[in-house]
């Protein structure tokens, strides 16, 4: 009875999600935990055995005796089945508040759990009561069997255990309290993220050069930059892409190289307890010989998804919006002295918008028409 709620609950979720337009994927449906959807119908369903057990011993019941004795247990269990569930609702409502990445990776799991929850909350209210009263047993047998005599043996160890710690309440309590001020004062120190970032074993190094760079130029400063980086031990490959593909799914400059680094396992590094972050800075450091070029490490990935969320590769970007774009341009510049007196941060750079090589097409209507 109880592990049938799993699947209606999940089918409730998939229509609800199907409604709000919730895409079923690994981060939308991998979070789901049957243990969450049966908790209602779990309580619901022993409350229901614990009843007939006290209530009526060793007799079989007639359907009637049967309906009227689930509904009196299935009542007095009804308020606390809800508000578990309900409990857990809550819990993830904070996370449908989220904006970004975290927001775009985490939405679809909480709606999707929450649908799920919803389902097993009116299911529990409902179709388990129901359920019971038709499919349990009504033959009511007072025989002990192995898993009461198991717990009989635990209730012994237990009630001693809980009569002492009634005994000396107050320091029980003020253990608690203790402890529970303790983890506060190191969560207080704590540092976190959210998202941590993750080491995906590779680099990727963007490679801008002046506006208007030939494109013989920026394949050669590419080149150059590559066997820079072939010269660190630790790397194995290095790939480049200059410019859009001939699919131009990822629009870029001719002036703009991607240098994908692909890097050795860890136990084959020189020196296998140098860092990620020690060796990106390395690298950063001997690329600075090639004058008048913008580089940034980052990595494959997470390139990729920074600039799918938010249309920039950088971890953080500011963005001004406005009509006229001479004042935009002259803005910019501004912003970008502001935020190099910020400690920790590095050379902005600015993304130029005018002054770009442009060809004027003026079409010629008549001959046109004539095609």
């Amino acid at each position: 009875i109880v592990a049938s709620a799993i699947p209606l609950s999940l089918l409730f979720a998939l229509g609800m999600m199907n409604v709000f337009g919730v895409s079923a994927n690994l981060m939308s449906l991998g979070a789901i935990d049957f243990g969450l959807i049966v908790d209602g119908a779990v309580i619901i369903v022993e409350a229901t055995l614990h009843f007939l057990a006290v209530h009526h011993k060793s007799q079989k019941l007639s359907q009637h005796t049967m309906d009227r004795a689930v509904e009196a247990s299935a009542k007095k269990m009804m308020s606390s089945a809800a508000f578990g569930q309900i409990i857990i609702l809550i819990v993830y409502l904070p996370i449908l508040s989220l904006q970004g990445i975290e927001g775009k990776m985490f939405r679809p799991m909480a709606e999707t759990v929450s649908f799920a929850i919803v389902g097993a909350l009116i299911l529990s209210l409902t179709y388990i009561p129901m359920m019971s009263a038709l499919f349990l047993s009504k033959n009511i047998s007072a025989k002990k069997t192995f898993a009461d005599k198991m717990m009989a043996k635990i209730h012994n160890f237990y009630v001693p255990l809980l009569q002492k710690a009634i005994a000396f309440k107050y320091a029980v309590v003020a253990a608690a309290i203790a402890l529970l001020t303790v983890s506060l004062l190191l969560f207080s120190r704590m540092g976190g993220e959210f998202i941590p970032q993750l080491q995906e074993g590779d680099f990727a190094v963007h490679c801008i050069l002046p506006q208007g760079t030939s494109l013989s130029q920026s394949i050669e400063t590419s080149m150059q930059a590559s066997r820079i980086l072939k010269s660190f031990p630790e790397v194995n490959t290095v790939v480049g892409k200059t410019g859009s593909a001939e699919v131009p799914t990822d629009p870029m400059p001719p002036e703009a190289t991607d240098l994908i680094v692909t890097l050795k396992p860890k136990k084959d590094w020189k020196d296998s307890d140098k860092s990620y972050e020690e060796l990106s800075a390395e690298m950063m450091e001997k690329l600075e010989m090639i004058p008048g070029v913008f580089f940034e490490v980052s990595q494959p990935i997470q390139m990729r998804f920074n600039e799918l969320m938010t249309g920039v590769r950088q971890d953080v970007a500011i963005k001004i919006f406005g009509e006229n774009i001479d004042t935009l341009a002259k803005l910019a510049p501004e912003v970008a002295k502001i935020v190099q007196t910020v400690e920790g941060a590095t050379e902005p750079q600015i993304e130029q918008t005018v002054g770009l090589p442009q060809i004027t097409i003026t079409y010629d209507r008549a001959r046109l028409a004539s095609y």
